[in-house]
């Protein structure tokens, strides 16, 4: 899961939103509500998250390649 910001937002505003955003996924009770559901909880700040999202994305391009179903 990601957090995402409208490109105009202000710096000091997105700077609380990753503090609160960091604090959030290391809260014991997020993290048991998330093991429930199986899922991992990590926090990556804005660039490592761009460059995770990028990786992803080339690699679901080249599966997509040679499956076929885009060129």
């Amino acid at each position: 899961m990601g957090i995402v910001a409208r490109k105009d937002t202000p710096a000091p505003a997105l700077k609380v939103l990753r503090e609160a955003v960091k604090q959030a996924v290391r809260d014991p009770e997020f993290e048991a509500a998330m093991a429930l559901l199986g899922t991992a909880v990590s926090y990556l700040d804005a660039d490592e998250y761009q460059d995770l999202w990028a990786k992803d994305s080339r690699s679901i391009a080249q599966t997509l390649q040679r499956i076929g179903k885009i060129e």
